[in-house]
């Protein structure tokens, strides 16, 4: 993944995604896919960029609520220089969460960061902005999928 050794001096765009962004979106996501028993993304092969391209198109797909569900995403700004680096290091989307009627106004939310860009506040940006968009597309309610080990559950005297 790309080198951010000094992620202090770094402060965040966030944007539309864009094709452009889809390598960086999935070198990302990927990352979260090859973890060890981590549960994040429920996929056991890395994707590829088709893949990504294909999942970018069907969230921003403009038969997804008129104009397509929003797909941020966060870019890395040098905060002395005041460039970008070029580099994606966060994203988040909403989609529709069921194709039932009655969830027309529901919809489901994905975010995933950059490890280097973890812990500084840009989750909740990405989050924040995403919500702000959902909602000004008629979205009531926002679910989202956590999870956590069966074995969490099931050990004595955890707490």
């Amino acid at each position: 993944m790309g080198d951010f050794a000094d992620v202090a001096a770094v402060r965040y765009e966030i944007r539309d995604a864009c094709e452009a962004d889809i390598p960086d979106i999935a070198q990302i996501y990927n990352y979260y896919v090859l973890l060890d028993q981590d549960l994040t993304t429920f996929e056991e092969m890395p994707v590829s960029m088709a893949e990504m391209r294909s999942r970018f198109e069907e969230v921003t797909n403009p038969q997804n609520k008129e104009f397509g569900f929003p797909f941020l995403v966060a870019v890395a700004i040098d905060a002395s220089a005041g460039t970008g680096t070029g580099a994606v290091v966060g994203y988040s989307y909403g989609l529709q969460y069921k194709p039932r009627v009655a969830y027309r106004f529901s919809a489901e939310d994905s975010i995933y960061l950059h490890p280097a860009h973890t812990g500084r506040g840009l989750g909740r940006r990405l989050l924040t902005s995403l919500l702000e968009r959902l909602r000004a597309q008629g979205i009531k309610q926002v679910r989202s999928l956590s999870m956590l080990p069966l074995w969490l559950f099931l050990m004595p005297n955890l707490h």
